[in-house]
């Protein structure tokens, strides 16, 4: 009689693992941005962009830190990788409206219509995603 064998990992959904390719390309964005901005400092100045190049390197680090701690936290599949991953996903598309409406010289108003669809599709499918994945693991298996 052959011992019983341990149940297989639960193998993620390919939503799951989309959102969490997204997250990562986030902290890659990210850290292409920090990395760009501190390398391309003197060149940057030249030219007196506003806001700075303080403002391009702390947005890169912040989205790729928290891009990358929410790819983590969904990988890893951490009880609290969900509401994470969620709160990077609409801090990052804030962060783009923001920066697109209000921070830039001249504001970037073309494109705004398929801006916003593709902002509330990413919102959409994200949050199905990672709802149904936070439903799971408040449920008892």
């Amino acid at each position: 009689m052959t011992p019983p064998s341990p149940s297989p990992a639960r193998r993620r959904a390919c939503g799951l693992r989309l959102v969490t390719a997204g997250l990562a390309l986030i902290a890659c964005s990210g850290s292409l941005r920090l990395v760009e901005s501190l390398r391309s400092a003197e060149f940057l100045a030249r030219f007196d962009i506003q806001p700075g190049v303080g403002y391009l390197a702390a947005s890169g680090a912040l989205f790729a830190a928290t891009g990358l701690a929410g790819a983590l936290s969904l990988w890893l599949r951490r009880r609290w990788g969900a509401p994470l991953a969620g709160g990077v996903i609409v801090l990052w598309l804030g962060w783009t409206w923001f920066d697109r409406l209000l921070v830039a010289r001249t504001p970037q108003t073309a494109g705004l219509p398929f801006l916003l669809a593709a902002s509330l599709l990413i919102l959409a499918f994200c949050g199905g995603v990672l709802w149904k994945e936070w439903r799971s693991k408040r449920e008892p298996e």
